[in-house]
Order: C-alpha cells, then structure tokens, then sequence
C-alpha cells in the first residue's frame, strides 16, 4: 500500500518530468515532436532499398493477398524505437539528476518512468501517421484495432523495466551508457524487424523456440498480426509477450528499489 501511495502522491512530479522531457527533447527545433517520425520514416526507405530492393527480401503475405515491404517495415520498427529509446533515455536518468537525487527525497522511479512515457507520447504521434499510411495501402489496419491496447501495455511494461535497470546499471557502471548502443544493434538484428520469421526457422529449425526467447520477437509478432495481417493475433504469442514485459518490470522494480538508498552515495 506504501508503493500505491507513493506513486497517487507523485501524479503532479511524473507529470511535470514529463513535460521537461517532452520540452527539453525538441527544444529550438522547427519539427518539433516532428522529429520522433523521422527517424523511423527514413531508417523504413533506407531498409525497403537495401532489404526490399537490393536484396529482395518478400514480405509476408497477408490473409487478404496484400504485401508491402514499407509497411511491413513500418510496424515493426515503430515499436521497436520506442523501446531502444526508452532503454537509453531511461540509463541516464538518474545520473543527469544527481543534484535532485542529493537534495530532496522523493518518488526515485519517476525518474526513469518519465523517459518512457515522453517517449510513448511520440510512439503514439507515430502511430497516427502509421494507421494513415495503412489506410493509404489498403491494408486492414482495423478489424482486430481493439486488440491494440494489450501489446501496446506490453511494450510500455518493457520499457519501464528496461529503464529501470539500465538507469540503476548505468548509475554503479557509467559505461553503460554506451553499451547499450551496441546491446541494442545486436538486439536488433536478433529480432525479426527487417526481415520475415520464417527466414529464421528455415535456417535453424527445430531450435526456433530458442530464439522465440527473446521477448521484442512475440511483441512485434503481435502488432504485424493485428495492423499487418489484420487479424487476432495467437493467444500463446499475446500471453508470452504479456509474461515476459512483466517478468523483465518485476526484476527492474526489486533491482530498483533495493539500489535506490544509496543513489545519493553513488550518483
């Protein structure tokens, strides 16, 4: 109850880090909140050329016969920077506050939690283009829309656990700050974002489960079912997804909370 409380007590604190946040990322830019689709507009053309084009990788076809390597791409990669960013805004949210965290006590995981949610204000703006582009396309973007919310709650969980770790990593070993840019490469590359699954299972095969492990895989998977294919995505995929964005949060909050009364001795 001491948690719940902590957390109704600091309504006004998140929602004044947010807007710092959200002010501080797009400060003196003309694009403004702009800028949070440009990246994954243009990182979409340069992986349609070189994917798509160059090296003639097809999509997955959908129900209803429709292929597109752009918006195939597009779902995918929209979801995944809001987690990379979540992941490295989030390592250094607690060293940037070092003055606050010495100074004053309070709700120590609004820090992190700001980051996250700054940046799931610019994955929705994301968004809006994203369902405009699919209606541009024709593809059936709305029948299973009702189903969004659940792998949108488990994109936003991994997020908060991801930036709670790495904000408590980063505060004991400043170096991680930039390994996480290479974490996220590798991590990238292990997830099926520019190329199909089944790429996958027809180079390893049986040990496909292996690499179903990794939690951005069923997360992605599920919103190309509901915005790509059009349809509910598999309750078994939905539910692994849910369980480990969770699990990932749990270990995040504990390693948060039992890091936080020495953040003033360390930070």
């Amino acid at each position: 109850m001491g948690t719940i409380s902590e957390i109704l007590d600091s309504r006004d604190l998140l929602r004044n880090l947010v807007n710092r946040e959200l002010k501080a990322g797009y400060k003196g830019s003309v694009l403004g909140m702009g800028w949070s689709l440009v990246n994954p507009l243009v990182t979409t053309v340069i992986f349609a050329l070189v994917f798509g084009v160059i090296l003639r990788i097809d999509p997955p076809v959908n129900p209803r016969g429709q292929s597109n390597f752009a918006a195939y791409l597009l779902i995918g990669l929209m979801p995944w920077n809001y987690l990379s960013l979540s992941l490295t805004a989030g390592a250094s949210s607690l060293v940037a506050n070092g003055n606050l965290l010495r100074k004053v006590y309070f709700f120590r995981p609004a820090l992190p939690a700001s980051t996250v949610i700054a940046n799931g204000v610019n994955f929705l703006a994301s968004l809006v283009v994203l369902f405009a582009f699919l209606a541009f396309l024709r593809f059936p973007w709305y029948p299973a829309l009702w189903m969004l919310p659940v792998p949108m709650f488990s994109l936003f969980v991994l997020c908060l656990g991801l930036s709670l770790l790495s904000s408590v990593t980063n505060l004991y070993f400043r170096d991680t700050q930039y390994l996480i840019g290479l974490f996220t490469q590798v991590w990238f590359y292990l997830t099926p974002i520019v190329y199909p699954i089944s790429l996958v299972e027809a180079q390893i095969g049986d040990w496909l489960w292996l690499y179903n492990l990794n939690p951005a895989t069923a997360l992605i998977d599920t919103f190309r079912a509901i915005l790509y294919n059009g349809e509910v995505p598999m309750l078994a995929t939905v539910l692994w997804s849910l369980g480990t964005s969770v699990a990932v949060f749990v270990v995040g909050w504990i390693v948060f909370r039992r890091a936080e009364p020495h953040f003033a001795e360390e930070v």
